[in-house]
């Protein structure tokens, strides 16, 4: 009994030291000045997010997340998808049916009506969307940035009403988000009026770099009158293929219905993003350039460390590129100027010796503003 007890303590000892912090989901409820009614929203962050306490992250926005499946499937599916070194943060926005206030999730997502017909169809149940815009834009995306380390892309995922919203987002401001995932959007309602309004768009105004996947199930069977505008959605992605200032991509799932097709669509559109969409939008970088100050803390007096990183000032990834200075036994630093995103790693010359940063995982990604100077603490080198 002594020896089992003791092999227990051992296992769960060696256990505890190889143990990591796992990603969690919060809750939080917003007090919501734009809606003046509180809505909750919940907060997926990745594995290790406390102990990379020095690593930003990509945020995407999920609606209709009161509908747990659509949110927990988004923030499972981007974790085996998603490339090794990259991590996002994943919010998910409710839109419950609140009883007390006889308020729907129609009321977030439709736009006042502006046809006779559209408004005997949806009642009362519409109308708000610019104040849930407002919301989103405004309340969530100022909780996030003053509560979390967020990077400033943002991509957002839709489905049914909640995509007719993303849909309405963009146009009335396209920089709401850099990544519109849209599974079976209802483009018919008020007589087709969000078709009507995107083939209207000049899409040649984009900026920066953006990604648009649109995908329908078998709604055009289910619901016919959707048919019409179904069908000139899909003329109008054809015609923007091969574009230099965005990526298009369009998917029919016949064999799904409305609520089935989210998971191949979502596969397909987030499998779309990290091959064909991810390294373009990496690559775009700010018109400006800001000088900073890079200073790394090593153990060894002797260590001679390189920066590398995602664009010429830095070598653009080559390893031996940019030596740092000596500034001490203990420090190294060098002095760049940079345009934003500033991407990087620290290496001894090689990428076998690419160093390990404490507090960081993967690259170092950093948003030059009003801090000019960035200190880092090296705690291991991959030839060590």
């Amino acid at each position: 009994m002594k020896v089992n007890t003791a092999i227990v303590l051992v296992f769960f000892s060696i256990f505890g030291s190889f143990a990591q912090e796992l990603a969690e989901v919060k809750h939080v409820m917003l007090a919501s000045k734009a809606l003046q009614q509180n809505r909750e929203i919940l907060i997926y962050t990745p594995q290790s997010y406390k102990e990379n306490y020095l690593t930003q992250y990509e945020v995407v926005y999920v609606f209709d997340a009161h509908t747990r499946e659509f949110f927990d499937l988004t923030h499972s599916m981007i974790s085996f998808l998603s490339r090794a070194d990259k991590q996002y943060i994943v919010v998910g926005i409710t839109s419950p049916y609140n009883e007390a206030l006889d308020y729907s999730r129609r009321n977030d997502f439709l736009p006042e009506m502006q046809t006779d017909e559209a408004r005997q169809a949806y009642g009362k149940y519409c109308g708000n969307a610019d104040k849930f815009f407002q919301f989103v834009t405004q309340e969530v995306f100022s909780y996030m940035q003053e509560n979390y380390r967020v990077l400033s892309r943002r991509s957002a995922i839709g489905h049914s009403l909640g995509a007719s919203f993303l849909v309405y987002s963009f146009l009335k401001n396209p920089d709401t988000f850099d990544n519109y995932v849209l599974m079976s959007p209802n483009l018919a309602y008020d007589a087709n009026r969000l078709i009507r309004e995107l083939k209207q768009f000049d899409f040649s105004t984009i900026k920066p770099y953006k990604y648009f996947y649109l995908s329908f199930a078998n709604e055009a069977v289910s619901f016919p009158e959707w048919k019409p505008a179904i069908d000139e959605s899909f003329v109008l992605f054809e015609s923007l293929q091969g574009k230099e200032n965005f990526y298009v991509k369009s998917a029919k799932f016949p064999e799904s219905n409305h609520f089935s097709s989210a998971l191949p669509a979502l596969t397909a559109a987030l499998s779309t993003y990290f091959t064909q969409v991810y390294d373009r939008q990496q690559a775009q970088l700010s018109d400006t350039f800001v000088e900073v100050e890079v200073v790394v803390e090593v153990s060894n007096p002797k260590a001679e460390l390189y920066i590398t990183g995602n664009q010429k000032a830095v070598g653009n990834w080559n390893p031996a590129a940019v030596k740092m200075n000596r500034l001490s036994d203990k420090e190294r630093s060098v002095k760049l100027k940079v345009q934003s995103p500033f991407i990087f790693k620290i290496t001894q010359g090689s990428w076998e010796s690419e160093a390990t940063l404490e507090g960081v995982s993967g690259n170092v990604c950093l948003l030059p503003s009003n801090e000019k100077r960035y200190r880092f603490k090296a705690i291991a080198f991959a030839n060590d």
